[in-house]
This record gives structure tokens, sequence and C-alpha cells, in this order.
């Protein structure tokens, strides 16, 4: 391209990793004037569409390993007519997706095109990966067939005179004319390689890149932009002139397979979310601000109107899923990404993906379900909490079999090696109680001598009432129960037998334990308090709602609680403070050792109290974010 400034247009393709929703702080940080440009990991372009919409710029290099993306991009660039007489009349179906994705067989480049570009218009986020490339298509928010020629023909006008090559890009970087400004967007370092992209990018591969760069520094410029990790960061941090973190606002229109209860209607714009980089330079840019927080992110222009008026605005493209940090904690996903994920192991494992939320409402499945998240839920918390330097805490591929007992989490001690055991629990449904003096207990109060000539005090509330009259005071044991039990109980008598052997125990103590865990089969619980405040009582799908009885609803008022934020209320003990003592001994009828038996309750209780408007437990169970005492 020599000097050619076409009218704006956008990349003709969806690419997972592309940075439309990037391309303004970008093109702020990109030279005024660029005589060479060049994407060695061109993917989608989105960037090289967007400089040349915002400026004139002079020749331009466009690399990408993937030989279909390119072979597209030069019969756009060279057959632009051809194509669109090929896409004539196509509609955009999911049988027409399942067909050329696995039946139909190009014999040329531009049926390659042809193919490559229907399928990448109408799958998920513009996955071409075979493995994981799935229909995605939504008439309301995607460009529709017939919009399809007007844009490709302004595609075709931007890519006039565009070198396109299929290089390794060191190869590329190394070749570069001296003075030329280089837009690198590898890979992200922790993507799923397998799953979103048709060239996988190794970890020497970064090296590589970091080499070229580095030794062509004295004559090119870059921006590169690359997740945040630190990982990365240190390869340039020596040497680079600039790395500054980024952010982004984009939205997300999910399609008519991925949308559950959100219609795209009545202006519904979908889910907000923000895309966080780093971008690396080795030049001083004119902007050197570190984040653009957009009231509205842009929708794709509308493509010159060929031959009748277009009516309808072009729909933004469609973002790629942000992957997730390898050792990190996480963020949570967007839906977009969730759903997505949901419909590959739904194709993968024969599930009805359109019953899926049927399926979870199940009340065989839910509660397992529940269980599970809680997992995620706790290892995300002590991964936020614990310090990242002293601790690594994951959870385990786990692999249950009879008489052993896999940890849910595992906390590691960096230094020393030393790994602790984790074990998550709910707390039992509708197990909140509130402990009231008895009887007795009331009678053996100094104000009882002022009441009790009084003959018309018969039951316990009418005697507590007219105690606190005369300034009874007494101490109300708020508490929850945790279901802290094995699901599969060791009931047969070989059973029995190895779990003697494993706890050095008599076969008849380890059958009155059956569903009991010891105190060495993990070192810490975390339990869940909120499902405490969930019954199914009067439910008649049988699943639990947040219902508390009129005592809980007082014990969250005080402590600031409601359904939602129950969800972060999370409390820790040390296994062997579980164990029965000689204050807590053993309940179990059968059990030889009562103090010392070392069985765990099935429902270990938590005595609950309010202290400056906080929900507290008492000991031994401190709240999560004092879990680093318990280690």
């Amino acid at each position: 391209m020599s000097g050619i400034k076409s009218g704006k247009t956008n990349s003709p393709f969806r690419y997972p990793g592309g940075k439309f929703y990037a391309r303004k702080l970008i093109l702020e940080m990109i030279p005024e004037n660029v005589d060479l440009y060049c994407e060695p990991f061109s993917g989608g372009a989105s960037i090289f569409f967007a400089l040349n919409a915002d400026r004139t710029v002079g020749s331009s290099i466009l690399n990408d390993l993937d030989s279909e993306l390119v072979n597209t991009m030069t019969v756009i660039r060279d057959e632009v007519d051809n194509l669109i007489e090929l896409l004539h009349g196509i509609e955009a179906t999911k049988e027409n997706h399942t067909f050329y994705k696995k039946e139909f067989k190009p014999k040329n480049n531009l049926e390659k095109a042809f193919r490559w570009y229907y399928l990448n218009r109408t799958s998920y986020s513009g996955i071409m990966n075979m493995k994981n490339c799935y229909w995605g298509y939504g008439e309301k928010y995607s460009m529709t067939p017939e919009r399809w020629p007007a844009h490709l023909r302004q595609v075709s006008d931007t890519l006039q005179g565009v070198n396109l090559t299929t290089k390794d890009f060191e190869q590329v970087i190394d070749n570069l004319p001296d003075g030329t400004f280089c837009f690198v967007d590898p890979p992200y370092f922790n993507a799923d390689q397998d799953k979103f992209y048709t060239c996988s990018f190794s970890d020497e591969d970064h090296l590589r890149l970091r080499d070229a760069l580095k030794r062509n520094a004295h004559r090119i410029k870059f921006l590169l932009t690359y997740d945040n990790t630190e990982e990365l960061i240190d390869l340039y941090r020596d040497w680079a002139t600039a790395i500054l973190d980024k952010e982004w606002n984009y939205t997300i229109a999910r399609t008519d397979d991925q949308k559950n209860s959100k219609m795209l209607k009545d202006g519904f714009k979908g889910k907000r979310s923000t895309g966080k980089e780093v971008f690396i330079l080795n030049y001083h840019p004119l902007v050197l601000s570190t984040s653009e927080d957009d009231s509205e992110p842009e929708s794709e222009p509308e493509p010159i109107q060929e031959p009748e008026p277009i009516q309808e605005p072009e729909p933004i493209q469609e973002p790629e899923p942000n992957p997730e940090p390898k050792s990190e904690p996480s963020e949570s996903k967007d839906e977009d990404e969730v759903c997505k994920d949901l419909s590959l192991l739904s194709q993968k494992y024969n599930i009805e993906f359109d019953r899926l939320p049927k399926i979870l409402r199940n009340p065989k499945v839910l509660p397992m379900i529940r269980g599970i998240s809680f997992e995620h839920t706790a290892q995300k918390s002590l991964s936020e909490i614990l310090p990242t330097k002293e601790y690594s805490v994951s959870l385990p591929n786990l692999n249950p079999q009879p008489g052993d007992h896999d940890p849910d989490i595992e906390i590691e001690k960096i230094r020393t090696k030393e790994k602790k055991k984790v074990e998550c629990k709910l707390a039992g449904g509708d197990s909140y109680s509130e402990k009231h003096p008895t009887i007795s207990e009331m009678k053996k109060s100094k104000a009882w001598k002022k009441v009790n000539h009084k003959s018309n005090l018969k039951k316990k509330e009418q005697i507590r009432e007219a105690l606190e009259e005369e300034g009874y005071e007494y101490e109300v044991v708020r508490s929850i129960k945790v279901k802290c039990h094995r699901s599969r109980p060791s009931n047969s008598g070989s059973g029995n037998k190895a779990k003697a052997e494993e706890y050095g125990i008599s076969t008849k103590q380890a059958k009155a334990h059956s569903d009991n865990y010891h105190e060495t089969d993990f070192d810490i619980v975390v339990a869940s308090a909120g499902n405490a405040f969930y019954s199914s009582a009067g439910n008649e799908d049988k699943l639990p709602s947040f219902q508390p009885s009129l005592e809980a609803k007082k014990l969250l008022e005080e402590s600031g609680l409601d359904s939602i934020s129950l969800n972060g209320v999370i409390f820790a003990a040390r296994s062997s403070d579980l164990a029965p003592s000689i204050k807590k001994p053993c309940t179990g009828k059968d059990c030889k050792k009562k103090t010392k038996c070392g069985f765990i309750p099935k429902n270990p209780v938590i005595e609950l109290e309010v202290v400056d408007g906080k929900l507290m437990p008492k000991a031994p169970w401190v709240k999560i974010g004092e879990i680093e005492k318990l280690l």
C-alpha cells in the first residue's frame, strides 16, 4: 500500500485474541507517521484496519502462520468478486455450519477461502481450531450474510498493495527494513493453546520472540501486547523503554445457542467486561495514561452501501475469551466464555445443552454441584488471602477410591514443601438454632425469687419474659451445624477391616464410625455458613431456597448480611480441634473410646456471635481470613 487511505472498515474476521476493543488505546501509542507497518502475528488484523481508517499509512506487511487465514485474506485482496459470487445466497444456519465444517471438501484456494470465511463468521468467537469450532451466530447482533459483500469490498480496497506472508515471526522481524513500526500481538502466554489457536505458541517461542525484538530494537520500533503476567514482564523489564498496564471495556453479545435468561431486546446490549493487558514498547509514546474507560465501546462501522441502503447499524465484533492465569488467583470468567465452555462439555459428553438449567435443578444433582462449587470458591478465597510468595493453593485432581480420601484443596508452604490437606463442607441446611436457658437453669437465677409466687408461670417463654422484666440476663447460644461425614461409608466387612488397619484401631471401632472422618484424613475443615439459612420446606421442586427463620433474620440483620453476602462467609478449623475430647466426648453409640477415638462428629457445631456488626465464629473456628494461624 503506498499512500492509500481507505474508507473506514474493520477486520473481515472474528478472531480470538483480537484487539478490536483496544484499538483506541493502541492507536494512541503508534507514532503519527508510519512509512512501513508490520504485524508478525496478524490474526484478524484489527489494528491494521483501524490504523488505515485513522491515517495514511505507507507500505504494510501482514504475516501469520495460519496458512488458511492468510489464504482467505489473499483471496479477499485479489479475488473478492469471485468470493462474493460463491457466498451469494448462502444462509447462516447451524446445518450449513456443520456441512462446511465436516463435509465440504474445497478444491482450490478460492473454495478454501469461501469455507474458512463462512465458518469464521458463523463460529463462536471466530475460533477456527476445528476441535473447538462451534456454531455461534446470532442474527440480531452478528453481521448478516446480506452485508458480507459490501464489507468484503471495503476490506479488499484496504488490502490492496499489502504484503501477505506465512513465515515464522523471527524471520519476519529479522528481515524488516530499518525504521519499520511493528505491532506485535502474539498468542496469550496463559491461554489454552489447543483451544483457541490453530498454531500454538510454546514457552520457547515466547523466549525467541523476546530475543528477536531485543536484537532488532535499535533499528525498529515495536509495540508488544501481552497478558499481564510477571513471567513475561520479567523478560522485558531490564531493557524495554516502557511497560504499561492497560485495560478497556467491551460488551458481550451472546449468541442464540448461548443465551439463557437475558434477551438482546429492549435496549439490552450485553454484559460489560474489562480486558487487561500490558503494552511493552521500545520507544516513548506520546500518551502515557495507564487505562481508559470508554463510556461505550464503538460498534463496527457500516460498510459502504452496495447497492441498496443498509438500515441496521453494523454490530460490534464479538470479543475473544480472556484466558485465566496459570498460578495466580483467577478472576471470574465472563458469561460468554462460561457458555462456550459449557457448550463444549455438553457436546463432548453428549449432554443436551439447552436442558442444562433443568438438569442442574434436579434434586439429585444440585447438592453435588453446590458442594463442588464451594471447593472452587474456597480455593479462590485462600489464594487471595495467603501470601503468594509463601503458599501455593491448588485443587488436586481427584480420583476417590473406597478407603481413600483425597483432599479438596492442598495448601503447600513453598519454602518447606509442607502440605496441608483441606476439606470443604457446606453448613447443614436449615441448621441455624438458638439455645435459651432451660426452666431449671432460669430457676437458679436471683430474679427467680421475685417471680416464683406467680402461679400463672407455667411455660418456658412466660417464665423467661417475667425474669427479663426483673433484670434477668442470659447468653443466647447461636450456632449452625456443618455436614462433615463421608458420602461413601465403609459398611462392608472388608471396608471396615481396611479402615481399622489404616487408623490402627479394632474392626468394631471402625464399624462404629463407618461414615465418620478421622482427624488424620485432612488437616483443616473450611465451611460455608450460608447453607444453614436455606431450606427446601414448602418448595414444590424440593430444592433449597433462602428462607431464614425469624431468629435467623435477626442475626443476619445484626451482621449486615443477606443471601448474597452470605456467600463470602467461610469459617475454618483444624480437624484435630474437632475430634472428641474430655469436654466433648464422641456421641457414637458403639464407640469404645469416647474421649480419644479421633473421629470427627458427623455434624460439628459452630457457635456464632456478632462482634462490632460482624458475624464471628467461636473457637476452635476462625474466619477464613485468619486461616494462616491454623497453618
